[in-house]
């Protein structure tokens, strides 16, 4: 995940999305498939959000929502241009409690985004971010006779004991970009992260867990004619460092109690050469290839030396290749078929979380590994944009969630023998008239185990848990000169299995939600315009770009 072009998943794989408020976006750009060759340790695709800059008329706007469901939100939002400096600032302030028991969340958040223009040749663009989510109280799963009495209820173990976390993040990140001349560009990237995460889990564990991470990168970028063909050439190095202190404790009351369960220094360091270009080999033609190699190193100091030492250390390594044709049929209408690899190494914290209750990291768990087959068609049809897909991924040592029945709502790794995810997705957006627009999402999915055994079961041909077969969606949305809009949505999602067995239907819904806003500009004390929005209760946004991947 990108967020801004600075790197949000931390150098071992995870991704936190508490920092991340949407009113800060410009838009969400998904990059599906096995894409390692520029981006490393990712097999399903990329989510990268491009950040909001601020516009030439300075601005002041705050928007408040407050429903019915028990959201309340409160946003406060500032920018604009001062000679070469662009700026965007965004405060907010969240509390939440859903129809759930024991499912209160509040949060505060502060986005910035500063861009600099050096010279004609050069500019940096720094973004911060902190938040603070002092509650995040977790109600837990449901069996279905427990939905069926009450469906508002907290599960037994998790109101007990008072199951939730609190986080309190901060985030810097530069880029600094450097037009070399018209055919060559250079870019520096340098981030760090701090992270305070404490967690009370629905059996007897309380986590503290402290992480710091920082990393950079370079970037060569070269555009221009070689022998009368255009290519385009992206090298570059990736570099990233990560420390965690990790403490387990006993949870005897909900709270974290003396009783010391794990202590252990973790370190990742990774580094990811790349290779990515792209030729016009063909009037109608284009070449990409791609190629990158990423090795992360794992290091596990054990503190704890009552039960013995745990510690530990694990190289985890592979290259990944990539090729693309794109075939321009027309002018309004792309052939395309991608042949591309990737791993995804496990987090830290599914290598330490061990079902024999030891420390250090578990050695049986492998990295998974996929190769992805796309052919696909991108066009124009009068007024609309389409796009349609048929992919299929072949995944070896993919990584499944497991629980142990002596520890239930605890939550441990393994290795799955192989998987293959095959579907289709199709796409369709545009104008009908003006000031109204409509867009459809249709993806089918059928992803299976291949090749998965444990010692008790076997699942192979087994439908992959949580992944429904079909789902869709549509919008139809209406905006007004006058500042009046709104938005129609439609979501439907298919029965799906929630077990490795597919023994246990979680059953089909559909969704319908509907939007309205209405903006009036006023003059504030700057004499800039401060929009206020009126927004009714039950307002949703869009989750179509997180349903697809």
């Amino acid at each position: 995940m990108l967020v801004g072009g600075i790197p949000e998943t931390t150098p071992d794989g995870q991704s936190q999305v508490d920092n991340i408020d949407l009113g800060s976006a410009e838009r969400i750009e998904v990059i599906r498939g096995a894409v390692s060759s520029l981006y490393g340790n990712a097999s399903g695709g990329v989510i990268s959000i491009v950040t909001e800059s601020g516009p030439e008329t300075p601005f002041l706007e705050f928007r408040p929502t407050i429903d019915a469901c028990g959201l309340s939100k409160y946003q406060l939002k500032t920018g604009g241009q001062s000679e070469n400096l662009n700026y965007l600032i965004n405060i907010s302030q969240m509390e939440l409690s859903s129809h759930r028991k024991h499912s209160r969340t509040e949060n505060f958040l502060l986005n910035s985004k500063l861009r600099f223009e050096i010279n004609e040749a050069s500019n940096s663009t720094t973004l911060f971010n902190f938040v603070h989510a002092p509650t995040a109280m977790d109600p837990g799963a449901l069996t279905r006779e427990r939905v069926g009495s009450d469906r508002r209820q907290a599960a037994i173990q998790n109101a007990l004991l008072d199951a939730g976390e609190s986080v309190m993040q901060g985030r810097v990140g530069t880029i600094y970009h450097h037009q070399l001349s018209d055919q060559h560009e250079i870019t520096f990237t340098l981030y760090n992260l701090f992270r305070d995460f404490n967690q009370v889990l629905p059996f007897n564990r309380a986590v503290d867990f402290d992480h710091f991470s920082a990393g950079g990168g370079m970037k060569y970028i070269f555009q221009g004619d070689v022998l009368g063909l255009s290519n385009r050439l992206i090298t570059g190095i990736d570099l990233q460092y990560q420390e965690d202190d990790r403490r387990n404790f006993d949870n005897p009351e909900g709270k974290p109690g003396e009783k010391l369960q794990l202590h252990q220094n973790e370190q990742v360091t990774s580094l990811g050469p790349f290779l990515h270009y792209e030729s016009r080999i063909h009037r109608i033609a284009r070449l990409t290839l791609g190629l990158r190699y990423d090795q992360l190193r794992f290091q596990a100091a054990d503190f704890l030396l009552t039960n013995g030492d745990d510690s530990g250390k694990r190289v985890l390594d592979a290259f990944s290749p990539m090729l693309g044709l794109i075939f321009t049929l027309q002018p309004s209408l792309n052939l395309y078929g991608n042949l591309s690899t990737a791993f995804e190494t496990p987090t830290t914290t599914e290598l330490s979380n061990r079902p024999t209750g030891q420390g250090g990291f578990n050695p049986g768990l492998q990295p998974q590994r996929a190769t992805s087959y796309e052919v696909g068609l991108k066009g124009i049809f009068r007024q609309f944009h389409y796009d349609l897909a048929l992919f299929t991924i072949s995944i070896r040592d993919k990584l499944i969630p497991f629980e142990i029945p002596t520890m239930p709502g605890r939550r441990f790794y393994r290795n799955a023998g192989s998987a293959i995810h095959q579907g289709l997705e199709f796409g369709l957006r545009g104008t009908i008239l003006e000031g109204l627009t409509a867009s459809l999402a249709y993806t089918y999915a059928d992803f299976r185990f291949k090749d998965f055994k444990t010692d008790k079961e076997i699942f192979d041909d087994n439908q992959i848990p949580g992944i429904p077969p079909n789902q869709l969606y549509t919008e139809i949305s209406y905006h007004h000169h006058s500042r009046i809009g709104g938005s129609l949505e439609f979501i439907y999602q298919d029965d799906f299995f929630v077990d490795d067995a597919n023994t246990v239907v979680k059953n089909a819904f559909t969704v319908v939600n509907f939007y309205t806003s209405h903006s009036v500009w006023i003059e504030n004390l700057l004499s800039a315009r401060a929009p206020f929005y009126n927004q009714p209760a039950g307002s949703t946004g869009s989750s179509r770009e997180a349903d697809k991947n």
